[in-house]
């Protein structure tokens, strides 16, 4: 069973390589911006950077027409990936945190960024698929995101697979 914080969520882990930076953006219309976050890689190019498991679980879900994956990590929740041109799992397949999933892409927008989504899945339906299923705040790393329009960028190290 995954490490699990006093809510119940898996300890999400930020879902890019131990020691990079990435820059957290919202944006008024991402309804409920305060959970939908976009990342952009702050040491370099964004694009083709990897992205893995925030936490353990199975692929529940790949929509390549979206560039979207979404997993399930038990107990009712999911997270979600948006605008990968490349997928390295598959559905059903069982993934560790820290696992290569896909790579940062552009998919259905002009600009190379990661869309993620801490999903709880509250109306039983076994999807974490409805906007109030949208976790907010997020919590990443054992820190608590609610972005909104207001608020600065934030800037995340990742401590994902660092071990």
């Amino acid at each position: 069973m995954p490490a699990r914080l006093p809510d119940g969520r898996p300890n999400f882990q930020l879902p890019f390589r131990c020691g990079q930076h990435w820059r957290a953006t919202t944006y008024p219309g991402h309804n409920p911006e305060q959970g939908k976050i976009d990342w952009f890689y702050e040491d370099g190019t964004t694009r083709g950077q990897d992205v893995l498991a925030s936490a353990p679980g199975v692929v529940d879900h790949i929509s390549p027409n979206s560039g979207l994956i979404e997993l399930d990590h038990g107990g009712g929740w999911y997270s979600v990936y948006i605008h990968m041109p490349t997928f390295t799992v598959s559905e059903g397949q069982k993934v560790t945190q820290g696992q290569k999933i896909g790579e940062v892409g552009s998919v259905n927008t002009g600009v190379a960024h990661l869309h993620y989504e801490q999903l709880f899945d509250e109306n039983g339906d076994g999807r974490g698929s409805t906007p109030s299923e949208i976790q907010i705040p997020l919590i990443i790393q054992g820190k608590k995101y609610a972005l909104t329009e207001a608020t600065d960028d934030v800037v995340v190290t990742s401590t994902n697979n660092c071990g």
